[in-house]
């Protein structure tokens, strides 16, 4: 999950800054970088419930894509506000604590198989 916003959020950085072909190409990558941690967060939420996971993976799922969905009215509002290169800029700043609570994440403990 760390890894997915290190990668992330400086390819989307060089998107805001870059123009031309290679604005897509940070574009895509970033986009891509960031979705790489969604199949371990289901994974994490259907380990929290065995016996209940697609309900885990269903929950986990709809509070991203809800969020999202919400959050859209409130970005494209700042976005026509202060421009959408200083919209971004602030959204990528949610990397920070999202670092942060990847870091207080408790460990996974992994059973020797022998």
């Amino acid at each position: 999950m760390a890894l997915s916003l290190l990668l992330g959020t400086p390819l989307l950085l060089a998107f805001i800054h870059t123009g031309g072909p290679w604005a897509y190409v940070f574009l895509a990558g970033g986009g891509i970088a960031l979705y790489l941690s969604a199949a371990v967060t289901i994974v994490m939420a259907q380990e929290l419930l065995p016996h209940r996971a697609s309900v885990a993976s269903s929950i986990v799922m709809g509070l991203a894509w809800g969020t999202a969905g919400l959050s859209l009215t409130g970005i494209g509002a700042l976005a026509d506000a202060i421009g959408l290169d200083k919209a971004l800029r602030l959204v990528l700043l949610l990397a920070v604590p999202a670092l942060a609570a990847v870091a207080a994440l408790p460990k996974a403990k992994h059973d020797a198989v022998g």
